[in-house]
Formats: structure tokens, sequence, C-alpha cells
């Protein structure tokens, strides 16, 4: 079984496949305008395009949609890059992963030389890293996509009249499952080009939703907006995952009708590793077992995790592997196990902070604030947040006797960085902690620096 739009409406030609923008389109419907954009590829891809990519912005919509269940025909791997990703780091990704041709919603150009080094069988690159380090993706199978949605399927007790709604960025992997579990599902995907409170309540009630996947941010929003708002009876429940999630938020979701479904996944792992089971208690702060066919493991307090949904490895290959010699994966997030096999996450072994759901390395922030006037040294770290988990906050050191426009700070950063990687609170010290390698100390530094903190 593969990512088939054609194979889908074979089975079921008139079944409801997509709703977007108020229009419902069938799997016959969906499949013919597949194979005309594959038509529309033709004419502008070369030929011989084995072990190649096509870059494409993940925007959330019908035609990008199109253009991904085209690419998956071809057997052409789709290299996703974030609809908010500036110009700068579009430009970085394209001369890195050397793709055939940029896709950006109904534009389509071919970009002459390309590399040819992508394993057979390859159904998505998804970026893992950002703007400042070395670029890489997640190499992603058709079949790792089909073992994670079969996984997904038993532990959430899939039904034919199932509707998700995807509000997440299909740029990454958490929306981007919600587009192939339902195509392998034959089921029905709700979806929104971008995340609004007031549609997310109107599509739980006129789409009939049954489920819906957001980060604890998004679900914090709606409760707040809509105080007084319940759920209908057909929302099954809401996966949560992308981040620490309040503990009572369960609690306070299912005094609304809303059952919470805490989860575990990343990126390599083609998205979910563990989920909690439907029938799971508010008081319960795992994120449940693991999924069928997968194995976690916890090895010197970092989280480890093998299985048939596991990527192929990274791109570009640096000639290393991301898997040990028994194939198992190191997560980089440390964990512990509870109430048997199920997974607690405890937060990053290293310095990357979660915020609303997206990573953000310190580092990437760092090389763009230091290109501001007058600042000498920056160091970054992340501010415990109710609503975002944590948040993006900035400790600076000036050249002696000089000062910093705070508005200028933030156009810089605008300039380079996506919404989510951009400082929400700075101050300004006079020295910043170091470690015994000389390196800054971010724990420390938080330490010093948070009752300091202005917002930016």
């Amino acid at each position: 079984m593969r990512l088939s739009i054609v194979e889908a409406a074979r089975e079921c030609p008139s079944r409801i496949a997509l709703c977007a923008n108020g229009t419902r389109y069938t799997f016959a419907e969906l499949s013919a305008s597949t194979q005309q954009r594959m038509r529309e590829f033709a004419a502008i891809l070369p030929k011989g395009l084995a072990g190649s990519s096509v870059a494409m912005v993940g925007l959330n919509d019908l035609d990008t949609t199109v253009s991904l269940f085209a690419l998956w025909e071809l057997e052409i791997p789709v290299l996703l890059i974030h609809p908010r990703a500036p110009l700068a780091e579009r430009t970085r990704f394209l001369e890195v992963f050397q793709p055939a041709a940029f896709v950006n919603g109904r534009e389509m150009s071919g970009l002459g030389s390309f590399a040819q080094d992508i394993p057979d069988g390859t159904a998505c690159l998804i970026l893992t890293s950002g703007t400042t380090g070395p670029p890489k993706a997640a190499m992603l199978s058709h079949a790792a996509f089909v073992a994670s949605a079969e996984a997904s399927a038993t532990r959430l007790q899939w039904k034919e009249d199932d509707r998700w709604l995807a509000s997440l960025s299909i740029a990454h992997v958490g929306g981007l499952s919600i587009i192939t579990r339902c195509l392998l599902a034959r089921s029905c995907v709700v979806l929104h080009p971008r995340f609004a409170e007031n549609e997310f309540v109107r599509a739980v009630e006129e789409e009939r939703v049954t489920q819906v996947s957001l980060v604890p941010t998004m679900l914090e929003r709606v409760l707040e907006r809509y105080p007084r708002w319940r759920a209908p009876g057909h929302l099954r429940f809401a996966l949560i995952g992308g981040g620490p999630a309040n503990p009572d938020l369960p609690r306070r979701a299912g005094r609304r009708g809303i059952r919470t479904l805490l989860s575990y996944g990343l990126t390599e792992c083609c998205s979910q590793v563990c989920t909690q089971p439907l029938d799971r208690s508010d008081d319960d702060p795992t994120c449940g077992e693991p999924l069928d066919g997968f194995q976690v493991d916890i090895r010197d307090s970092e989280i480890r995790a093998k299985g048939p949904a596991m990527m192929t490895g990274y791109y570009p290959n640096d000639g290393t592997s991301a898997f040990d010699t028994d194939g198992w994966f190191g997560t980089g997030d440390a964990g512990i196990f509870e109430r048997g096999r199920r997974l607690r996450v405890l937060g990053r072994l290293d310095d990357v902070i979660v915020t609303g759901g997206e990573n953000v390395h310190p580092s990437e922030v760092e090389a763009i604030l230091l290109t501001c006037p007058n600042v000498r040294e920056a160091c970054v770290f992340g501010h415990q947040d109710p609503i975002w988990g944590q948040i993006v906050c900035a400790a600076l050191r000036l050249i002696p006797g000089a000062g910093v426009d705070p508005e200028h700070v933030k156009t810089t950063c605008a300039r380079y960085l996506c919404p989510s990687r951009m400082p929400r609170k700075f101050c300004i010290l006079d020295h910043i902690p170091l470690n015994r390698n000389g390196k800054h100390n971010r724990v420390e530094t938080a330490r010093v620096a948070t009752p300091l903190l202005q917002d930016l």
C-alpha cells in the first residue's frame, strides 16, 4: 500500500475526501485534478528525475494538496518548506537541497541542475533544523507513512465517518500526517489554511469534525476565547502534541466536552510514537504507551525509539547514521516510564526551546541578534509560559557605554526569523555567565536574566 489518491478513488470514488473553503471534493474529483496536475508537472520537469526532489511551500490549501498527490503519483519526493519561512531561508534551502523544481500554490518553475541521491520510495523530506546550522531533512518513505497511519488508526479506533480537521501546517509532520492518515483510511480531511479560534469552532460544529490535532497553545486559545462554548458530541477527541501541556488542560477541556489525548512524536518517527488510549484519565500526565509496532526505550535519560515508521535517514547525508547498531534512534528528549510502559516526557536534553509546538534552536536566534548594532554577546533561552509552553528570551551584552534600540532588534529579527523564533522578551547584562568550557551557561543566564526581562 502506498500514498495514492488514484488508488483511493478506485475504491471509493463518491466518498468525500476533502473539505476546503466551504467546498467538498470526492476522491474521484481529487484524483481527476491530480492527474491534470501530473500533466502540468510533466511539461516543466526535466526527464530522468530519479533520486531528485521537488520543493514546495507547505500551504494548507487545495492546490498544494493536489500538487502533493500528483508528485506522489509520479514517485517524486517532496521537500516541504514552511509558508512563513523568510525569503533568505527559502533560498538557502534551495541551495542546499538542490530540488528539480519549486512549487508555491499554482506557481511552478524548474530550477535547472538538481541533486539525484534520494532513495527510491521516499515520499517527503521534512526539515528538522533552522536557519544557521546546516539545514537537514528527515527522509520519510511511503512505507513509513503507511505504518504510522495503521498504528495510529489502531490506537485511535478509526471509524468510517471520521473527519479530521487539519489546521496544523502540512510543512510539519504533525499536519502532513493528517493528510496521509485520511488518504490511507479513505476518510475526510477538513482543511484550514491556518488556525483561528472562530474557524475551529465553526468547523467542529458545521463540518461535523470528529478529530482534531492541536498543540497545547491552540486549545488554550479556544478555551480562553470561547469560555461558554461546549464541543458537540460528535467530536471524539483532540490529539495534543508538539510540546508540554499545562497539567490541568485535560481536565479543563474535558469540562467543555473535549477529550484530549496527549501524544509524543517527532519528525524522524513520522509523527506519533506514543499516544494515550481513548479511555485515559484526566490525571494521567503521560503520553501513553508506544503505538503498535514501535519500541521505546530510555537510556541515560534519553528517549530512544525504533519501528516501521522511522525515517530512512537525514538528507543531505554526511556519511554518518542517525541510528545505532541495533537500530535505535536517540531523540534528544528526556523521559521516564510511569504506570507500566507509559511514557512521560520531561523535556529536551539539549537547549532546544519548544514554543507553541515549534522547535527553536538558540543558536539560530543568537546569530541574528549578533548582527544588531552594539550587541557584543547574545544568549538565548526558554522561559516557561502558561500559553506557549515556553517563550524565546534573550540576554544581551552590549559594547561598553553603548545602548540598543529594541525596535531595531525586533525589525532585524523579523527580517530573518519566522514569528515562532522571534524573541518575546530580553534584558541587558554586564556579563553573561560561562561554563567551564567557556561556553554560555544557559541555565545560569536564565536564572540571572529572568527578573530583568522586559517585552521586546
